[in-house]
């Protein structure tokens, strides 16, 4: 599955890095109705901004890896992020 925010930043960095066609070809795929692996962000849009909101000060994750943390409650989240990974491990 993919949720909305990792398109962006996926599609993001294939267009900053001249992958144009891979980025375009890459939410093509995400994004077709028939493969079902699209989460658009307002599924848990609200949840996000809630633990974002009230994270502790000494949180450094993103709001996108904040995101990902409300999400690993239902999917597994695969990640090269050391912190977002400890985060995920006391989250669930």
């Amino acid at each position: 599955y993919v949720p909305e925010y990792v398109l962006l930043e996926v599609t993001t960095l294939l267009k900053q890095k001249g992958y144009l066609d891979l980025a375009k070809n890459f939410i093509t795929r995400v994004t077709n109705p028939n493969q079902s692996t699209f989460i658009p962000s307002d599924q848990y849009f609200t949840e996000t901004q809630f633990a974002f909101l009230n994270a502790e000060k000494n949180n450094k994750l993103s709001f996108i890896d904040t995101a990902l943390l409300v999400l690993s409650r239902e999917y597994t989240i695969i990640t090269f992020d050391k912190q977002l990974q400890k985060e995920i491990e006391k989250f669930n």
